[in-house]
């Protein structure tokens, strides 16, 4: 009978053993899906925020506030987390600095955009309008035709060689590339387009 008592005993306390193996197993992976889920939570709620203080940026740049459009990106930049996030930041605080005619603190920040995150485009794009002010055409067409080559979609890169063609006396070369960036966004570089080429024929006359 003592011996039956021990066999029971001893059965029971390895159930329960295992019992309380198993709830560890699964209270363990159901903490860490809990953490995970709240990680994940957090890291979308900075990235809302994030890209908020970069619309914002862009918008304020479109109503010509270029002060507002440095302080947007200064906000964004003090929360941007990765390499690409605090590209974005100082690429649209060098936007904002070059609308205000500041160059050398404006090239620094596309200079910091681009070594930050050498395949975003728009910083080069910048950086090629900078330095056609600065008269540097020949990097400047560079940096324009860098641009192209990482997106090809996108229109202001195509404007800005254009530009410097044209400074350059290569008209027909930029008229082609602003051709290029009208077919890609009408609205914007349409007009553009028209106004040059009233500017050069009244050059001719």
């Amino acid at each position: 009978m003592e011996s039956e008592n021990k066999n029971f005993w001893g059965k029971y306390n390895k159930l329960i053993s295992v019992a309380v193996m198993v709830f560890l197993v699964v209270f363990g992976s159901a903490m860490r899906n809990t953490n995970n889920k709240s990680q994940q939570e957090k890291y979308n709620q900075h990235l809302n925020e994030y890209y908020q203080d970069i619309d914002n940026a862009r918008a304020n740049w479109k109503l010509g506030d270029y002060e507002k459009t440095i302080s947007d990106a200064e906000e964004a930049l003090k929360i941007s987390k990765t390499d690409d996030e605090k590209s974005g930041a100082h690429y649209w605080k060098g936007v904002g600095l070059y609308k205000q005619k500041n160059l050398i603190e404006a090239k620094q920040e596309e200079e910091l955009a681009i070594k930050l995150s050498p395949e975003s485009v728009g910083p080069y794009v910048t950086m090629s309008t900078i330095l056609a002010d600065q008269n540097d055409l020949v990097k400047a067409e560079e940096f324009a035709k860098k641009a192209i080559s990482i997106d090809q979609s996108y229109p202001w890169a195509y404007n800005s060689l254009a530009l410097i063609y044209i400074q350059q006396g290569k008209n027909d070369l930029g008229i082609l590339e602003l051709e290029k960036a009208v077919k890609l966004d009408p609205v914007t570089f349409g007009p553009q387009l028209e106004s040059v080429k009233e500017f050069l024929a009244s050059q001719n006359r």
